[in-house]
């Protein structure tokens, strides 16, 4: 058996109904990213008025420490906003490319959109180890206070 001959063997095609999932779950995602575009936004507006609002009260009444503490929560909430906006660009990106590729049956693009797809899945699973991480030292720390 040559090498042509193995490569067909395990090559894909992609058939109508393995076309009609990808189209779905193409369309599915972009949905989901629009709305977590939307979602990020919103809040980052709603954030920003008030934290304007917050920070003008407590200048007229002179609480130089509540207003570093605003501040520290503004770049805090503008950092998690930012871990939950950026799945929503790969999600778009896949998205995007998986219509273009099932639309011209164009392998190449289908393959971009897979890898946009891995990105995604990739990010979701470092940021979820992360927080894991954060949760197991805030227990850590919770245990330690309670046996002292």
């Amino acid at each position: 058996m040559d090498v042509e001959e193995k490569s067909s063997l395990f090559s894909l095609s992609i058939d109508d109904t393995t076309q009609s999932h990808l189209l779905s779950i193409a369309k599915w995602h972009k949905f989901i990213a629009i709305a977590g575009i939307v979602g990020c936004s919103l809040t980052v507006l709603i954030l920003a008025g008030v934290n304007i609002y917050s920070l003008n009260v407590l200048a007229s009444n002179n609480y130089a420490y509540d207003i570093g503490e605003r501040i520290g929560e503004l770049l805090g909430s503008l950092i998690f906003i930012a871990a939950f906006f950026t799945p929503c660009i790969f999600q778009v990106k896949f998205a995007n490319k998986m219509l273009k590729g099932l639309a011209g049956n164009d392998q190449y693009m289908i393959n971009q959109a897979l890898r946009q797809l891995k990105i995604f899945s990739r990010y979701w699973g470092i940021l979820v180890i992360l927080l894991l991480v954060f949760f197991f030292v805030i227990l850590a720390f919770g245990v330690s206070d309670i046996i002292r």
